[in-house]
């Protein structure tokens, strides 16, 4: 068992920023904090720009790699955080769906 954390995969502050800023107006009008958090998720299009992060940070990337190997090797991994992906969405959902699809050997949207 392989105890990290690699604190570099979470997403960058100015990008966190962006996603509060956007949850202003939906709250507004009325939608719950995690309604609005799942309206400014698709206003600042926060998967796509958390996906491109993983891929043009350097030190991100190197995380990202580390994980490949252990993952690679067989060894299983979680990937934790403070929010429920069982009530709104969290950038550990984007994080696996890259992990996976690069484990497979599926590039292509990367």
């Amino acid at each position: 068992m392989v105890d990290k954390n690699h604190a570099e995969l979470g997403p960058p502050a100015a990008l966190l920023a962006t996603v509060t800023d956007a949850e202003a107006e939906p709250k507004l009008q009325g939608l719950c904090d995690d309604g609005a958090d799942d309206a400014a998720w698709d206003r600042v299009d926060f998967g796509d720009a958390y996906r491109e992060f993983l891929e043009t940070d350097a030190d991100t990337c190197a995380a990202l790699a580390d994980l490949e190997f252990w993952l690679a090797a067989g060894e299983s991994i979680a990937l934790v955080c403070d929010e429920s992906t069982e009530q709104k969405r969290c950038h550990r959902t984007v994080l696996r769906a890259r992990l996976e699809d690069r484990l497979a050997g599926d590039y292509s949207s990367y």
